[in-house]
């Protein structure tokens, strides 16, 4: 039985490792996602007013 017990703990520890190295992989995923994103989304917005003040002093 104590045996049993401890390979059940052990089973058990290495599914926590397991999920615990997938969730954090899943996270910084994530967060590299967002980063691009955002970075993208900010490179967007600095060519529009770099363009909008080319036009507005172009006239």
């Amino acid at each position: 039985m104590d045996d049993k017990l401890r390979y059940i703990c052990k089973v058990s520890q290495i599914t926590l490792q397991i999920f615990q190295t997938a969730l954090n992989k899943v996270i910084l995923y994530a967060f590299t996602k967002i980063h691009q994103t955002y970075y993208h989304i900010l490179k967007l917005l600095k060519i529009q007013t770099v363009l909008k003040l080319y036009s507005f002093y172009g006239d």
